[in-house]
């Protein structure tokens, strides 16, 4: 019964009769899954790069800001969802890069479970 209830509670869509189950066992994967209530120190993009200070316009400038989104958490370098878009995000320290996703929310490898499909 309990795997079960799991498999409901990790629906993650139906898409033109296909529904998607995403098995997680943790429930932030489920209750947070785009990261926006994420405050941990996570300060590195999903393929390496370094994440600029929130305080920093450089080398990027921005307008998300501690003052002007204050309770996003824009602490340090760390990555956030301060715009509620995907999942938790950062501007990266490489001129070239100017942002990219964090492992955070649906894209934390420990949210990353089987994915099982089903045809209604």
């Amino acid at each position: 019964m309990g795997s079960i209830l799991k498999l409901v509670a990790a629906i993650v869509g139906i898409v033109s009769g296909v529904q998607t189950v995403r098995v997680s066992d943790t429930p932030a994967c489920r209750e947070d899954s785009t990261g926006v209530n994420y405050r941990g120190d996570l300060s590195q993009t999903i393929n390496g790069h370094t994440c600029q200070a929130w305080t920093s316009q450089e080398p990027h400038t921005h307008t998300n800001t501690p003052a002007n989104v204050p309770n996003a958490g824009l602490d340090d370098n760390y990555c956030r969802n301060p715009d509620n878009v995907d999942t938790a995000w950062c501007y990266t320290t490489n001129p070239e890069i100017r942002w990219e996703y964090c492992a955070v929310g649906f894209l934390d490898p420990k949210c990353k479970g089987s994915v099982v499909v089903f045809r209604l």
